[in-house]
């Protein structure tokens, strides 16, 4: 039987402008890019809109 991946640790961090460009330079498998917005957009969207 196959044994499971270990989890993978997950953290939450600011976005400044000392890592936004390792920020933008993330990507998704291509199968995945039909599912979630890029980085980028997303950044905009949540700078942009209205509260």
């Amino acid at each position: 039987m196959k044994q499971p991946k270990p989890a993978s640790e997950v953290s939450l961090r600011e976005v400044t402008r000392e890592n936004l460009k390792a920020v933008l330079m993330l990507a998704i498998h291509e199968h995945q890019q039909y599912f979630v917005s890029s980085n980028a957009i997303s950044i905009a969207i949540a700078h942009y809109s209205p509260e």
